[in-house]
């Protein structure tokens, strides 16, 4: 005997474990759900205006309305039924769109004769033709998706032919790589170009933005201490509770966004009192320590392209000091504040720390992004239980 779920009991569930309901009436239930979203709406509607009606009639107004606003979804819904497609058709639509600068790729999917959305893609090769750069995604894409019965792109007649050849394999049913002269399908690949279209206007920027902030940031700051490439930067910062329950924290970054699966903390275990120099002696001496041995742990195991301390000189000597003492040669800077900002020294494979000094207030004007997440991220780890 089962006993009926909370689902049953707020209308939202016929309760067939209780055997509420017959087989028979219970198959022709999953029926209609069925009808329903293959697009087939008229008995819904119908069923939901009676009871728009019914509880209009029984004065209860605000059901009525619910009922309404459920009944304008449907609709909604309706309205996107491509009414000159054969109702049981499938297509997925790809175009791709260009400014100049950027490109994109827009992707529209049809289920059932029904529009069902759409997605953009950021390209970055620019080195290959635009249609070769769609048939090549085409290709990619449905290598771990379902082939549709039509794949609408405008391609030439060769390129067309060339990607069902490359995807023919994939499947056992038949289908169409399709590039329309004219009609609704034509109409599809002059909507999925205007939504690419459209995003490029309102996203790229933002995406730019963002890469600025990050990729081209590392490459900026790179260019800044001397070196080829940062990948992986570690941030340190130490914190004394009551100056007995001393603890660090490390906060990763890779291509200048956040990697909180990689955070770690230490409890300093042979620093007495409230010392941040020797206890960011120990920090750096136990996380490298465990770099050279070849750690497994995913985040210890990794070697870091630059160390980021948060501190003065004195930090910044304790921590080069251990960084010698493990025998590892890794580029490291301290960030300390300084008259309400914070400013930078630089030390190890930089080629003087006056250089650095000298682009201190452009180093932090770029990475102001980078530190108020460092900092949020020590913040969070203070917070949590210290594990030994």
């Amino acid at each position: 005997n089962f006993r009926p779920c909370l689902e049953c009991q707020i209308g939202r569930c016929v309760a067939p474990c209780d055997k509420r309901i017959t087989e028979s009436e219970y198959s022709e239930l999953i029926k209609k759900v069925e009808r329903f979203l293959k697009g087939d709406t008229e008995e819904v509607e119908e069923l939901l205006t009676q009871k728009m009606l019914m509880a209009s009639q029984m004065e209860r107004f605000e059901r009525a309305i619910d009922i309404r606003n459920m009944l304008k979804i449907v609709q909604k819904i309706k309205e996107k039924k491509l009414s000159a497609l054969a109702k049981t058709v499938d297509m997925d639509v790809f175009t791709i769109s260009t400014n100049g600068r950027d490109r994109v790729i827009n992707h529209l999917m049809v289920r059932q004769g029904i529009m069902q959305g759409g997605e953009n893609y950021n390209i970055v090769d620019f080195a290959s033709y635009e249609n070769e750069v769609l048939s090549s995604f085409i290709v990619q894409f449905f290598q771990n998706v379902k082939i549709p019965e039509e794949i609408i792109a405008p391609l030439s007649e060769e390129e067309a032919i060339s990607v069902k050849e490359a995807l023919k394999n994939l499947t056992d049913k038949s289908f169409n790589v399709i590039s329309p002269k004219m009609g609704l399908r034509k109409s599809l690949v002059e909507l999925s170009l205007k939504n690419g279209a459209d995003y490029m206007e309102k996203s790229v920027d933002d995406y730019r933005r963002k890469e600025n902030m990050t990729v081209k940031a590392c490459e900026q700051l790179a260019s800044f201490i001397g070196v080829q490439k940062i990948r992986r930067m570690e941030c340190y910062d130490i914190s004394n509770i009551s100056g007995v329950d001393k603890v660090s924290s490390m906060v990763v970054f890779h291509d200048g966004e956040k990697t909180a699966s990689h955070y770690r903390r230490f409890k300093i275990k042979t620093v007495e009192g409230a010392n941040d120099f020797a206890s960011m002696r120990e920090t750096l001496l136990r996380r490298l320590e465990r770099l050279k041995n070849g750690d497994s742990d995913q985040s210890f195991g990794e070697r870091p392209d630059l160390i980021v301390i948060d501190g003065g000189k004195g930090q910044l000597s304790f921590a080069v000091d251990a960084m010698k003492e493990i025998g590892l040669d890794i580029p490291i800077i301290s960030l300390a504040k300084r008259e309400g900002r914070r400013s930078a020294s630089g030390a190890a494979n930089l080629a003087s720390t006056g250089r650095v000094a000298t682009q201190a207030a452009r180093f932090v004007d770029v990475f102001a992004f980078f530190l108020s997440l460092f900092f949020a991220g020590a913040c969070f780890l203070r917070r949590l239980r210290v594990s030994s």
